[in-house]
């Protein structure tokens, strides 16, 4: 979260939202299993590899690791940020609704 908050402008309310702790709190989690994933298959490989083998495979292992954690980091970010924005709204929906009825 405190990354989020020196790389982009978000407003401090979006950062209140329950949602959106929980969603960096498993983000959080699927960084560390995936830099986790990565020691292990990298000195699984040291160990057992050639040297040359090591740097070729590890190489595509690390790249592919980080697209997937990208993709999902990104795509559970839109998830959170398209439920937040429509909880006011759902909110505001039966009050809206409420008040044509009290005014008649």
């Amino acid at each position: 979260m405190k990354l989020a908050k020196d790389m982009a402008p978000i407003p401090d309310a979006f950062y209140k939202n329950a949602r959106v702790h929980q969603f960096f709190l498993r983000i959080s989690l699927l960084w560390s299993a995936v830099l986790l994933t990565n020691v292990g298959v990298s000195l699984w490989m040291l160990f057992n590899e050639s040297i040359s083998m090591y740097l070729w495979i590890r190489t595509g292992i690390v790249a592919g690791l980080g697209a997937i954690g990208i993709a999902v980091s990104v795509w559970g970010f839109k998830r959170v940020v398209r439920h937040v924005n429509r909880e006011p709204a759902a909110a505001a929906a039966p009050a809206a609704a409420a008040a044509p009825a009290a005014g008649a």
